[in-house]
């Protein structure tokens, strides 16, 4: 549903980089998964925080989203 209605604006954008981003792993393009990390930490991250381990673990998380729907996700 994110993914196919624009309406939801920045949530339906989130969902299909979402998407992008893992085509981009699975197809090993290093380039858009680095483009696509770099956009979500820069939108979902303040700048106080920027540099912390769990935030970048959160964003992680955040751009897997749709992997979730084909495999299952583990935290290590």
């Amino acid at each position: 549903m994110l993914q196919k209605e624009p309406s939801m604006g920045y949530i339906h954008q989130l969902a299909k980089h979402s998407r992008k981003m893992l085509e981009a792993t699975i197809y090993n393009d290093t380039k858009t998964m680095e483009d696509i990390l770099s956009y979500a930490h820069n939108t979902e991250v303040s700048i106080l925080s920027y540099n912390h381990e769990v935030e970048l673990a959160a964003i992680v998380n955040l751009v897997y989203l749709t992997a979730r729907d084909y495999y299952r996700v583990e935290n290590l």
